[in-house]
């Protein structure tokens, strides 16, 4: 149960079986991410999907970002201030694309009850919540992030780097980008880090219409060895100054 005013969230759990795999927010050169679809009541407005962090593969030169064994994709559920003591009923349609080698669409309607009232309480669920929300990227990157911007080449295509300080000496680093519609963020091309602790990541931004972008938004990550993600910051870039 939950009070008028507040906010609960949803989890769409998706499992797969061994050797397959679903999309993140932006699944890359070739795949495509899940969606939600709701049939809320009025009372009820649906947030943004909380995306828990990705991994990377590399196949054949395509990038993809993608998820193994299983997701939550986490969603804040608003009830409207004003709602009466009542128990409200959700249903969504939600729409997929799952792949080994070949892939395939999915497609599944889920629902689910709860009651408003003048006190909330926990669903028995609650711990895998807290399980999953620890795999959700922190916001923010709590050191500065030195962003430059090359010529355009062909008035369609720039480099990117971004430069900051590594005093921990995280194994590795790479940015996930999210997906754009106007412009995209290339993969990491080359990755360094000297001595002193500056890391220096290479990509390239692409725009197919308009003007540049004001901002890129993404995560930064340091991985494992072997491509483990061991943390991850959603941080926004600010190109405006570049």
């Amino acid at each position: 149960s939950i009070k008028p005013g507040d906010t609960v969230t949803a989890a769409i759990l998706l499992t797969m079986d061994p050797g397959w795999h679903t999309y993140w927010r932006n699944g890359g050169d070739s795949g495509i991410p899940t969606s939600i679809n709701w049939s809320l009541p009025p009372v009820i407005t649906a947030g943004e999907i909380q995306w828990l962090v990705p991994e990377k593969s590399v196949d054949f030169g395509l990038v993809s970002y993608l998820y193994n064994d299983q997701v939550a994709l986490l969603v804040p559920l608003k009830v409207a201030a004003d709602a009466d003591m009542q128990e409200v009923s959700l249903s969504a349609v939600v729409n997929w694309l799952e792949c080994e080698v070949q892939c395939i669409p999915g497609k599944g309607n889920v629902e689910a009850t709860f009651r408003i009232a003048s006190t909330s309480s926990l669903s028995k669920e609650s711990r895998k919540f807290d399980d999953w929300r620890k795999k959700l990227p922190g916001n923010g990157f709590p050191n500065k992030i030195s962003i430059n911007l090359g010529d355009p080449n062909e008035d369609d295509e720039r480099s990117l780097t971004l430069t900051f300080e590594d005093k921990e000496g995280e194994p590795a680093w790479d940015f996930f980008p999210y997906a754009y519609e106007d412009f995209s963020m290339d993969s990491v091309i080359s990755a360094s880090r000297d001595e002193s602790g500056k890391v220096k990541l290479i990509s390239a931004l692409s725009k197919y219409d308009g003007d540049w972008p004001n901002e890129v938004q993404g995560l930064l990550v340091s991985k494992y060895q072997g491509g483990k993600v061991s943390n991850a910051y959603q941080v926004t870039l600010n190109l405006r100054a570049n």
